[in-house]
């Protein structure tokens, strides 16, 4: 994560801010910071300058606006990590699908008893030929 004038202790800051304990991203914060970013402020009370990053306005800028800014310069030290991100999510996502259909095909090809439907204990593993000093076995 790089910001502007390649401060360290800003993207540290930023770090810290935006990720919990286990390095992801605090859905809440990263959304009260864009909408921060753009000058909407959680409450009346926030015109001084203070921010409650635990608190989202109930009125935020658009979905249009927050595009434009992350795709703007402003928004150029976050992109590393909303792409990190949303690799993140788009893996788990796959790998449960994956894994979803992965168990209903197996569970559709499992033989079953026709008009009950009900499923037939799978059948035993077929016998592996094995040679031994005594000759060829099955196993």
């Amino acid at each position: 994560l790089q910001c502007s004038g390649g401060s360290a202790r800003l993207a540290g800051a930023l770090r810290e801010l935006l990720l919990d304990s286990d390095g992801r991203v605090r859905p809440v914060r990263l959304s009260a910071l864009l909408q921060a970013a753009l000058g909407v402020a959680a409450s009346a009370d926030d015109s001084d300058g203070f921010i409650d990053f635990d608190a989202v306005p109930k009125e935020g800028a658009s979905t249009t606006e927050l595009v434009d800014f992350l795709l703007s310069p402003g928004g150029r030290s976050l992109k590393p990590l909303l792409v990190g991100e949303l690799a993140t999510s788009l893996d788990l996502v796959v790998r449960s699908a994956t894994r979803q259909a992965f168990y209903e095909l197996q569970a559709s090809l499992r033989p079953r008893v026709p008009g009950l439907g009900v499923a037939l204990p799978a059948p035993p593993a077929p016998p592996l030929p094995v040679v031994t000093p005594g000759g060829p076995k099955l196993l």
